[in-house]
């Protein structure tokens, strides 16, 4: 894209950063995300969710809720594939109490509790 001088934009990133973390390379992911910031483009939910996915399917659940805080932070909310794939992660890990907390918290917070949050505890719990 560069060598045509097509810029990238935040959509072109996210796909990459989904892309690197569906092959489990996390690291890559994380320096294509901070070259977004280099860049001054803003990631967005789906960046994020991804991120926090590939933190999750490592088991680095200390950074995936890093970067859920950091959502927020920044003015987006976490929806429920942000929520679907933290319950994943740690259904896959055999963190149970954390995740019945952060499902508790999803229905404090009003957000409708769908077939994404449902699917995703089942997968993490296969």
């Amino acid at each position: 894209m560069r060598k045509r001088r097509i810029s990238p934009n935040k959509v072109t990133y996210s796909t990459l950063i989904n892309g690197f973390v569906g092959e489990g390379k996390i690291g890559i992911a994380i320096r294509v995300f901070d070259e977004m910031s280099i860049l001054n483009l803003s990631p967005n939910r789906i960046t994020y969710s991804a991120l926090i996915d590939g933190h999750c399917n490592k088991g680095n659940f200390e950074e995936a809720l890093r970067l859920l805080v950091r959502t927020e932070a920044v003015g987006l909310r976490p929806n429920e594939v942000s929520y679907g794939a933290l319950l994943n992660g740690l259904c896959k890990h055999d963190k149970f109490d954390l995740a019945r907390g952060f499902l508790e918290k999803m229905r404090t917070d009003g957000m409708v509790i769908g077939h994404i949050t449902y699917t995703s505890i089942i997968d993490g719990l296969s």
